[in-house]
């Protein structure tokens, strides 16, 4: 079954958040908004929960996740900009 949920302002980058409880989690940059949500699917009942992480640093476009999944890193990669930056894109002119 897929479901479709909201995650934030303008969701960008996606991954992984290991659960020692065996839930399915991620955690979505959100570009607008400057924030993070995560998403967890309960194990026993899928049932879907989702939490704010506020202050995520603007243009943040990388996040890196620890093996526990305790701690969530998300930076500016600045070269993943650049690749997709297009001549219409009002950032590539700047």
């Amino acid at each position: 079954m897929v479901k479709t949920v909201e995650a934030g302002n303008a969701p960008t980058t996606v991954a992984a958040v290991p659960d020692p409880d065996g839930a399915d989690q991620v955690i979505v940059l959100n570009q607008l908004s400057h924030d993070a949500t995560v998403l967890r699917a309960d194990p026993v009942t899928a049932q879907l929960t989702s939490r704010t992480i506020a202050d995520i640093v603007p243009g943040a476009n990388r996040i890196s996740v620890s093996p526990q999944g305790r701690f969530a890193v998300a930076w500016t990669d600045g070269r993943a900009q650049a690749t997709r930056a297009r001549p219409t894109d009002s950032r590539a002119s700047r």
